[in-house]
């Protein structure tokens, strides 16, 4: 035949996902491929330093690395993943599970070794001189040969090294749970704190604390209701108004959501960045602006009882708002748009007060209907009105203000400096 006495062709390698390849194989460190495998696993992991907190996001780098080195087999302990099952899993079933590997002394004990040296490197000082207290916990001696007489040699095991850790950290992790859950019991409140109202800032909290739930094997079942709670205390009217709608349709079952928050956090975040692209978060209403209108005019129609209280702030307010005295040109807009601590604001020229003002001319409160010769008076005339002739003006300002306030379910929002 063609082909006798020539070597067989060589066979294709197997696949593997990362170079870390079967973990069944033993790294020979003769090797420098495999040594470079070694000296890899043992880096510290991405990110900051593990102090204590934040224990999911801790054991999910972790995972992270794992997968990238196949450590897998040294992390799964009687049929359970060990990072996702770490509060059910006994201190002795860990070590006896290490024991068994370690044993062995196959690949599984080498991935123990990188295991443990990047655990090592990942926490911070205070919770590696918490754990070295009792190194036995994964200090584990580890015979030589097969006789009870052969010398034992003291292995550090990676495995039982991050069960030390997480005994360490776990009570803690407790305690923050029961903050956590007593936080999204209070999300009301906490929207209530934010100046603007940001959704971005309020999700952001959330996830924290269903974080710190998950990491002590805790979960909530009423997060969506509490989730609509803080919503509705959202400084935004607009948004109110729309998480209102979606709060009926999931009440009503027109839509589904998970229980877990994540797509209804999903939703408002989309709204809320969306608004604040095009300007519109925290943009006032006709009413709303109607509200701040009246209340400057009823502070602006008290203020001459006020005598003797002209102070350095109110001349400077004076000066920065001189502008609102200056009448249009003839031909000029009797509207523009006037820029304020970087948001837009309407102006119209009102000829009663003789000043810019938001609101419309026409629905000026100084205006008597009741007396066809108002618009005949002069500035002398008016100023010469006598007390009791301003105070049926000031209540009506009051009543309409009072009345627009108690329509608006969130009226204390706007109120007068």
């Amino acid at each position: 035949m063609a082909n006798q006495g020539q070597p067989p062709p060589p066979l294709a390698p197997a696949f593997s996902l990362t170079p870390a390849y079967n973990q069944r194989v033993a790294l020979n460190y003769n090797e420098r491929r495999d040594a470079q495998v070694y000296y890899k696993g043992c880096e510290a992991l991405e990110g900051d330093v593990y102090n204590g907190k934040g224990l999911p996001e801790f054991l999910a780098r972790i995972s992270n690395k794992a997968n990238q080195f196949e450590w897998g087999e040294i992390l799964t302990i009687n049929g359970r993943n060990f990072l996702t099952n770490y509060a059910d899993i006994a201190a002795t079933d860990v070590r006896q599970h290490a024991l068994a590997y370690q044993g062995q002394n196959d690949r599984r004990a080498q991935n123990s070794n990188m295991l443990y040296h990047c655990l090592s490197k990942s926490i911070s000082t205070d919770i590696h001189t918490k754990v070295t207290t009792n190194a036995a916990r994964y200090n584990l001696p580890i015979p030589t040969g097969p006789d009870p007489n052969d010398p034992v040699e003291q292995r550090y095991d990676g495995v039982c090294f991050l069960k030390a850790i997480i005994d360490e950290t776990y009570t803690n992790t407790l305690n923050n749970a029961a903050v956590a859950r007593s936080n999204l019991t209070t999300l009301a409140t906490y929207m209530k704190t934010l100046p603007d109202s940001s959704i971005t800032e309020f999700n952001a909290y959330v996830k924290r604390n269903t974080q710190e739930l998950a990491a002590a094997n805790e979960t909530t079942h009423d997060l969506l209701v509490n989730l609509f709670n803080g919503y509705r205390e959202c400084k935004d009217k607009r948004f109110r108004d729309w998480i209102t709608r979606i709060e009926d349709d999931w009440l009503f079952r027109r839509l589904q959501l998970t229980n877990d928050g994540l797509a209804l956090l999903e939703l408002t975040e989309n709204y809320y960045k969306d608004h604040v692209m095009r300007s519109l978060w925290m943009k006032l209403d006709e009413d709303q602006e109607t509200i701040i209108a009246l209340k400057a005019q009823l502070k602006q129609q008290r203020q001459p009882k006020q005598q003797g209280k002209s102070t350095k702030n109110s001349k400077q307010k004076a000066r920065t708002d001189a502008w609102k005295l200056q009448p249009p040109k003839k031909g000029e807009p009797q509207k523009k748009t006037v820029t304020i601590n970087g948001k837009d604001y309407i102006y119209h020229w009102c000829n009663h007060h003789r000043k810019w003002t938001i609101h419309h001319p026409k629905d000026c409160m100084l205006v008597n209907k009741d007396k066809d010769n108002k618009s005949k008076n002069t500035g002398k005339e008016k100023k010469e009105k006598s007390t009791d002739k301003e105070e049926p003006t000031l209540k009506v300002m009051a009543a309409a203000l009072k009345e627009i306030e108690e329509a608006d379910s969130d009226s204390s929002l706007f109120t007068s400096s």
